[in-house]
């Protein structure tokens, strides 16, 4: 069935980023190829693949041909995700109008886009869109961050122009204004936790409103994962401390002390959750990364 293109008028940079998942298997990939008659010759469409080998010719081949503009890059290594999209975003910088990001297991529709679209007609003047996302029932994003602690908003209250204070949004699924990254890049200290977090920040600084779309998008979040195994939740952990350090590092001194009360808390938590007290190690080393960043760069 031919679906109609809603709009040439926008040109889109589409990003998505893949690690260790067959370019044909990633839920994003095939949404994009259920979506492809929303893009035209002017939008990009960029794989960025962090796995460590690169995806099977014929598989990305056949994937190519359905897109008028697309580009997979793909260098062995793992950049964290701050990189990944700063690169991305300064190399595609003539005739992209909105950035769009997404993470290689994100499943949504045409409405998607549409939605965005209907959006955009009465509000230009919005630079940032994202749209609900909910882990299972749970509405996870937008949500409110309070210097280093998250909380979830009602329901009912999550929906249309939201202030951007004290607020943060999931990444994946998020379509921001070219213009905002003359100003605004993604804090490349980060690696892991806490990007989404540190953009609303520093966008926050730049405009005071952002707009939620009427779609949702149902996330099976990392940091939810059950079946995780010890050793790679005590790595996450980690970073956890880390971004955490990070993002408080500009408020008072007072706010990054509660940040360290509140990390060693949660470090205890976890040794008793889990039995293991490799989580205060990985505090620890959290702090210790966190310092090496913040004050050895500095002298």
């Amino acid at each position: 069935m031919f679906i109609k293109v809603p709009n040439q008028n926008l040109n889109f940079l589409v990003i998505v980023i893949l690690y260790n998942r067959e370019i044909d298997e990633s839920e994003t990939i095939n949404s994009l190829i259920r979506c492809k008659n929303v893009f035209h010759e002017k939008d990009y469409i960029v794989v960025w693949d962090n796995s460590p080998n690169a995806q099977d010719s014929f598989k990305l081949n056949r994937i190519k041909e359905l897109f008028k503009n697309f580009h997979y890059k793909h260098s062995g290594i793992n950049q964290p995700l701050p990189v990944v999209y700063n690169s991305i975003i300064h190399s595609f910088d003539k005739d992209v109008d909105y950035v769009n990001i997404w993470d290689q297991d994100s499943t949504f529709s045409i409405d998607y886009y549409e939605s965005f679209l209907n959006s955009f007609k009465n509000l230009d003047e919005i630079q940032i869109f994202v749209p609900k996302v909910f882990n299972g029932k749970t509405l996870e994003s937008p949500g409110f961050f309070f210097h280093f602690k998250g909380k979830k908003i009602s329901k009912g209250k999550c929906f249309g122009i939201q202030s951007i204070k004290n607020k943060v949004a999931i990444m994946s699924g998020i379509i921001i204004s070219y213009d905002m990254f003359f100003s605004v890049e993604f804090d490349e200290r980060l690696r892991l936790y806490g990007v989404d977090t540190k953009f609303f920040k520093d966008a926050g600084r730049l405009v005071d409103k952002f707009f939620v779309m009427d779609y949702s998008l149902n996330h099976d979040l990392s940091i939810y994962d059950t079946n995780e195994n010890v050793k790679k939740k005590i790595y996450r952990f980690k970073d956890f401390c880390y971004s955490t350090l990070v993002i408080c590092s500009k408020n008072l001194n007072l706010f990054i002390l509660f940040g360290f009360v509140f990390l060693l808390y949660k470090s205890v938590q976890n040794i008793f959750r889990f039995k293991d007290f490799r989580f205060f190690y990985s505090f620890i080393e959290g702090v210790v990364d966190w310092y090496k960043i913040s004050y050895q760069r500095k002298a």
